[in-house]
C-alpha cells in the first residue's frame, strides 16, 4: 500500500509542497527569531546605556545606585547589580550591600582588565556566571576617575526568546499544514483530477474499451489549451485512430481473404489448363471481374526477345486491340508495359493523367490507374500482365503482392504450355523412332506436371503468408519443398532434354562469372533433405576460393544435383562427401558415397540412355536418363564426367569443368 502510494503523482506533489514550505518557513522563522533576539539584546543594552547617561548628566543621584526600586525602574527589572568603582579599586556605591566599600578585585565576576584606570574603555558584554547568563557594562565616569558597572540578568530575555521560538514553530507547522492542504486541494481540482481522469481513460483503453475518451473536470468537453488539455486531445485522437484501425481490420482481412481465394482460383486454372489460347483469356476475364478492374491485358515476349505482343485482353476494347495486334517494343516510351518488361520490375501509376510514362490508349479513355507486372520464369522474362482501373490510387501495395503472384503463376503457365507443346512434338517423333520411348513420353503428360505445379504454387502461397503467418524455420522448410518439387519437375523434363539433345535443339544459356558456391549450396541443402531419415553423415569439403567460371548455371546445377541425388538414393548408411576445389585451369568436383556400388558388368550402362544398373533397378527404378543427360551437358561445357566404384563399398563420381571454355556453344547434340 505504501509503495503504491509513493508512486502516486498526488502524493509526490504533496510531499514536494510540504518540503518546500518547511524549508521556506524555516528560513523565515530563523530570520525572524534572530531579529527578535537582537532587538531584546539591544533593548537591554540601551537601558544600561541610558542609566549611565542619566547618572553622568546628573539627572540621577549616585545614591540611586543603592536603591533597588529606582534602579528597577530606570535600568529594568532584570538589573542585578550596579556599582561605582573608584580609581583606588574600592566600590563606592553598590546595589548589593555585600559589595559596598570592598575592594573590587575581591569580586570574582568583575573583569579586572576592564578596571585598568590607565586605559579605561567602555565595554558591554554577555557573560555566564555560575551557570546563569548576564549582560554587564563597564563605563568610564567623571573624567575616568570612576568606573560605572551594571549587571543585568538575561535569563528572562532568553525565556522570552524560547517562547517566541515555540510559538513560531507551532505557527509555522499550522501554516504548513493549512497551506499544504489548500495548495494540494487546488492542484487536485485543477490538475490532479484531470491527470487521474486521463490515467483512468488510458486504463480503459488498455483493457480493450476503445470507445473511452478523456474529458475535463465535471464532464465538460476538452477546451483547455494548457499542456494537460493538449495531452488529452492527443490521446483521444490516437485512441480514435486505433479504434478506426481495429474496426476496419476485419473488413481488410475479409478483403485480403477474398484476394487470396481469387488467386487460388487463378492458380487452379493455371495448373489445369495448358493451352494458352484458352488459358490467357480466361485468366484475364477472371482477374478483371474478381478485382473489379477496368481492363486487363496479357502480353507475351516474342522469340526474338524484343517485342511484347498482346495475346489476351478483356471487353470490347480488348477485342479491338487484339484485332490491331497491339505490341510494344521493350524500348518503347512512354509505356508502363514496355518499362516492366525492360526493367523486369513492377511499374505502377496511380494517377495516369499526370504520369508521362503512361501510354494513352484511345480505346481505354477511362483509365486512371495502371499496374504492369513482369511475368518471369527462372529469371527470364516471359511477358507482362497489364492491369488498368478507372479509379485514381487503385493499386495499393497489399494488392500488388497478390497481382505479382498471379503474374508469376501466369509465367509458369506459359512455360508449361510451351514445354507441353515441346513434349507433344518430342513424343510424336519418339513414337516413330522407338515404341518404348513413345510409351515413356506419353506418361509425361500434364496429369503428372499439373499436380506438381500445383504443389509448387500453393507452397509459394504458404511461404508468402497467404494461409497465415509462418516463422523463419517454416519458410526455410517450405522453400526446400519448392526446391525439391522443382527438381522433380526437372526430372520429368529430362525426357524433353533428351529429345532435344537427340534432335540437336537443346540450347545452353551461357554466362560469364558463374559463382559455384551459390550452385553448391542448394545442392547440399537438397541432399540433407534426401538423407534426413537415414543414418548417413553428410560431409562437405568445398574450397573457399573457388573461381567463377563460364557456363550454363542451371545445367551445372542439374548435373551436380543428379549426381548427389543418386548418391543419396543408393546409400543407406555411412557417409556422403561432396568436395570441390580448383586444379590448374579446371574446377574438380567429387561426390563420394558408401552405398551399394556398381558391379563391373553394369558400369558400361551408367551413361547409356534408358538403361539402369541392376542395383538401380532393384533399389530405386527411375528413367535412366539422368546420367546420360549429365554426361552430355558436361561434354558440352568442355568438361569430363567419370566415376570409380566397387560393389558393396561405394562409388565416387568426378566432374571436371574448365574455368573458361572457349568451345561452349548455345546448341549441341549428343
Amino acid at each position: 500500500m505504501l509503495a503504491q502510494l509513493s508512486r502516486s503523482l498526488g502524493f509526490r506533489l504533496a510531499i514536494s509542497i510540504v518540503v518546500i514550505e518547511i524549508i521556506f518557513m524555516t528560513i523565515i522563522g530563523a530570520i525572524y527569531l534572530g531579529r527578535f533576539s537582537e532587538q531584546i539584546e539591544i533593548r537591554q543594552r540601551e537601558r544600561l546605556q541610558t542609566t549611565t547617561a542619566l547618572l553622568g548628566q546628573g539627572s540621577l543621584n549616585l545614591a540611586t545606585l543603592v536603591d533597588q526600586a529606582t534602579m528597577s525602574v530606570v535600568a529594568g527589572e532584570e538589573i542585578v547589580d550596579a556599582m561605582l568603582i573608584s580609581s583606588g579599586g574600592v566600590v563606592a556605591f553598590s546595589l548589593n550591600p555585600e559589595y559596598r566599600q570592598v575592594q573590587a578585585d575581591t569580586i570574582k565576576y568583575l573583569d579586572q582588565s576592564k578596571l585598568d584606570f590607565s586605559n579605561l574603555q567602555a565595554a558591554v558584554e554577555t557573560v555566564d556566571i555560575d551557570g546563569a547568563p548576564y549582560l554587564q557594562s563597564y563605563t568610564p565616569f567623571r573624567n575616568n576617575t570612576y568606573v560605572l558597572y551594571f549587571r543585568a540578568s538575561i535569563a528572562k530575555a532568553q525565556a522570552e526568546k524560547s517562547s517566541v521560538a515555540a510559538l513560531l514553530l507551532v505557527g509555522f507547522l499550522a501554516t504548513v499544514v493549512a497551506s499544504s492542504a489548500a495548495i494540494f486541494l487546488f492542484f487536485r481540482i485543477l490538475f490532479l483530477q484531470r491527470i487521474n481522469e486521463l490515467v483512468s481513460t488510458v486504463k480503459k483503453v488498455e483493457s480493450g474499451n476503445l470507445a473511452a475518451r478523456s474529458t475535463l473536470w465535471f464532464g465538460t468537453a476538452i477546451s483547455g489549451g494548457d499542456e494537460i488539455g493538449i495531452l488529452q486531445r492527443g490521446i483521444n485522437a490516437m485512441v480514435a485512430r486505433l479504434q478506426d484501425l481495429v474496426e476496419t481490420l476485419e473488413a481488410r482481412v475479409a478483403s485480403r481473404t477474398r484476394d487470396l481465394k481469387v488467386a487460388a482460383e487463378v492458380s487452379s486454372q493455371v495448373t489445369t489448363e495448358l493451352r494458352l489460347e484458352k488459358l490467357l483469356p480466361q485468366l484475364a476475364e477472371l482477374t478483371s471481374l474478381s478485382f473489379k478492374l477496368y481492363h486487363v491485358n496479357v502480353f507475351l515476349l516474342d522469340e526474338a526477345g524484343t517485342h511484347l505482343h498482346l495475346k489476351a485482353a478483356t471487353g470490347t476494347a480488348g477485342a479491338r486491340l487484339l484485332e490491331q495486334q497491339q505490341a510494344f517494343a521493350l524500348e518503347d516510351r512512354p509505356s508502363l508495359v514496355a518499362a516492366a518488361g525492360r526493367e523486369k520490375k513492377t511499374q505502377v501509376s496511380n494517377d495516369v493523367l499526370s504520369d508521362p510514362d503512361h501510354y494513352q490508349n484511345k480505346w481505354l479513355p477511362n483509365t486512371r490507374a495502371e499496374a504492369a507486372l513482369p511475368m518471369i520464369f527462372a529469371g527470364e522474362l516471359v511477358g507482362v500482365l497489364d492491369l488498368q482501373s478507372d479509379q485514381v490510387g487503385r493499386f495499393a501495395q497489399s494488392e500488388l503482392d497478390v497481382f505479382q503472384t498471379l503474374a508469376e503463376q501466369l509465367a509458369v503457365a506459359v512455360h508449361n504450355a510451351s514445354q507441353f507443346g515441346e513434349v507433344e512434338a518430342a513424343r510424336a517423333k519418339a513414337e516413330q523412332a522407338d515404341l518404348v520411348k513413345s510409351a515413356f513420353l506419353a506418361s509425361m503428360s500434364h496429369e503428372l506436371r499439373t499436380p506438381l505445379n500445383a504443389i509448387i504454387n500453393f507452397t509459394r502461397f504458404v511461404v508468402k503468408g497467404a494461409q497465415g503467418p509462418v516463422n523463419e524455420q517454416q519458410v526455410e522448410t517450405l522453400n526446400e519443398v519448392i526446391d525439391s518439387s522443382k527438381h522433380l519437375l526437372t526430372l520429368i523434363n529430362d525426357v524433353l532434354d533428351m529429345s532435344k539433345i537427340e534432335a540437336g535443339s537443346l540450347k545452353l544459356i551461357i554466362e560469364d562469372g558463374v559463382d559455384l558456391p551459390s550452385i553448391l549450396e542448394p545442392v547440399v541443402s537438397t541432399s540433407r533433405v534426401l538423407i534426413a531419415d537415414k543414418p548417413i553423415e553428410l560431409q562437405t569439403d568445398i574450397a573457399a576460393d573457388l573461381p567463377v567460371i563460364r557456363a550454363d548455371r542451371q545445367r551445372i546445377y542439374q548435373v551436380l544435383l543428379n549426381i548427389v541425388s543418386n548418391a543419396c538414393k543408393f546409400t543407406e548408411q555411412g557417409h556422403i562427401k561432396i568436395s570441390a576445389c580448383q586444379k590448374d585451369d579446371e574446377v574438380l568436383f567429387s561426390v563420394e558415397d558408401t552405398g551399394y556400388g556398381i558391379a563391373p558388368e553394369d558400369q558400361g550402362a551408367v551413361f547409356e540412355a534408358f538403361k539402369q544398373t541392376t542395383s538401380g533397378l532393384r533399389q530405386t527404378g527411375g528413367t535412366g536418363l539422368g546420367m546420360p543427360i549429365s554426361k552430355s551437358l558436361v561434354a558440352a561445357h568442355g568438361g569430363q564426367l567419370w566415376f570409380k566404384s566397387e560393389l558393396d563399398k561405394g562409388t565416387t563420381f568426378y566432374l571436371a569443368l574448365p574455368i573458361k571454355s572457349e568451345t561452349l556453344v548455345p546448341t549441341f547434340t549428343m
